[in-house]
């Protein structure tokens, strides 16, 4: 298995959890930022599910497919992206629900970490 096809399972799993679940929400927003996702299709909607949260202090949940919809509606998100996006929301419906979501935040925030290390890796290495 391929190190980016982990990233990006991961990353699905991050934006699956942030639209689905509470308790990973409140753990994750409050450290999430910008950037630290590889696929621009799940940092748009980890994006769109953060603001969700902030504004309505709950994940989307049933919510996130209108919640997108409006986003399109109002130009928010391009044709291209929403197309992508709409597919990885399509594909929340093969996701686990998770059993143990001590688990799921520590994994979400030890690859949150890792892409820090690696962003301030890349621009050290820049400059």
């Amino acid at each position: 298995m391929e190190l980016q096809e982990v990233n990006v399972n991961m990353e699905q799993r991050i934006c699956y959890l942030l639209a689905t679940s509470d308790a990973f929400a409140d753990e994750i927003v409050g450290k999430y930022k910008k950037g630290l996702f590889e696929s621009d299709y799940c940092e748009s909607l980890a994006n769109l599910c953060v603001k969700y949260h902030k504004k309505y202090n709950t994940a989307p949940k049933e919510n996130l497919q209108s919640f997108f919809s409006n986003a399109v509606a109002i130009k928010k998100l391009s044709a291209d992206r929403a197309s992508e996006i709409q597919t990885l929301i399509q594909s929340f419906d093969t996701q686990v629900a998770p059993t143990d979501m001590d688990f799921e935040v520590s994994e979400a925030l030890n690859y949150f970490e890792a892409q820090s290390i690696k962003l301030y890796s890349e621009e050290a290495q820049a400059l």
